[in-house]
């Protein structure tokens, strides 16, 4: 069964359901203020927009609520993102079940977007993008998503990505349970970012980069699990950093790069065994710290000139550390345990 609901208004209030139904589609337009859709679909392969054919909200102080509850269910697909554009707009999205994607684009200022994921007992790939656009700012993203990995997450992770491109921006992303992938692209000032994942039923690989091309950035990364791959990439300004990983056999990796003078900062924490930390900064007051517990571990920190300090503790057996501070301030410190 197929059902297909079209709505254009200025003021409107949509309420679709179909209980046990499979292959519903619902398509929206909507323009003006205060408008708000409210969408609760319920059995396999519905949709919300699609290609071709996806949502827009025209206006300021729209919402728009999407609940689904099956497999295979999708707000948007084959790269045709909803859209909300202008101010204060809201947008949540509740998808319980296996395969499920979100696809969001919001241009404007003070927005804010909210996906969550659930697989429940079943294994299956969930993916979530959401898009702020140039012109947006003061604009808030977070993406929850609790996978299943009982079975073999590896062979089908979920992946959640959040692009931001205006300013004052603030992303999150957080996963429960391995085998995902999570990346935060912001290009802005006084932008945030924060991931963190873990797992509940095993040690598989976590993914995650953050890049910031803005100026005022802060950076966070906080992964559990085993064999976990963190960048943070920010190349601009008064910088920060951060990664903290748990585990074995973790690789993270931290490149600041300047923007006239830039405050810098980094910190590697790492736990386990056969970890490998790297920082890159290259130039102005910076700091750098790589913490690593265990044996086998790399450690290498490159500064390339003004204030410099440098830090690497490592505790075990077997652990290399390198420092490279070629002019200016310079400082470091290592032990070795």
């Amino acid at each position: 069964m197929t059902n297909k609901l079209l709505l254009t208004s200025a003021i409107a209030l949509l309420f679709a359901q179909s209980a046990l139904a499979d292959t519903n589609s619902v398509y929206i337009t909507q323009s003006g203020s205060g408008v708000s859709a409210s969408i609760a679909q319920t059995g396999n392969s519905n949709t919300v927009g699609a290609s071709g054919d996806s949502f827009v909200q025209d206006g300021s102080s729209n919402g728009l609520n999407v609940t689904q509850n099956g497999t295979s269910n999708n707000v948007t697909t084959s790269g045709s993102f909803g859209i909300q554009k202008g101010s204060g707009n809201t947008t949540t999205i509740n998808q319980g079940g296996t395969g499920s994607t979100v696809e969001l684009s919001q241009d404007g200022t003070t927005n804010g977007a909210t996906v969550n994921q659930t697989n429940g007992a079943s294994l299956g790939q969930l993916t979530a993008n959401i898009t702020q656009g140039s012109s947006s700012h003061d604009n808030l993203a977070s993406i929850s998503q609790d996978g299943n990995d009982t079975f073999n997450p590896d062979s089908d992770p979920s992946y959640a990505i959040i692009g931001q491109n205006g300013g004052n921006g603030l992303a999150t992303i957080t996963q429960v349970n391995s085998g995902n992938g999570a990346h935060i692209l912001q290009q802005g000032q006084y932008d945030t970012a924060t991931i963190s994942q873990g797992s509940d039923h095993g040690d598989h690989d976590l993914t995650s980069s953050i890049v910031q091309n803005g100026n005022y950035d802060t950076g966070s990364v906080n992964q559990t699990g085993f064999m976990d791959y963190a960048t943070v990439i920010q190349n601009g300004d008064y910088n920060q950093g951060y990664v903290d990983q748990s585990g074995d056999h973790n690789l993270a990796t931290i490149f600041q790069t300047p923007n006239s003078a830039d405050n810098d900062m980094a910190s590697i924490t790492q736990s386990g065994n056969n970890n490998d930390g790297k920082i890159v900064q290259k130039g102005s007051f910076d700091v750098a710290t790589i913490n690593q517990s265990g044996s086998l571990g790399i450690a290498s920190i490159t500064q390339d000139g003004n204030n410099d300090t440098a830090s690497i503790t490592q505790t075990g057996n077997s652990n290399v550390s390198n420092v490279s501070q070629p002019g200016n301030g310079n400082s470091i410190t290592i032990t070795q345990n």
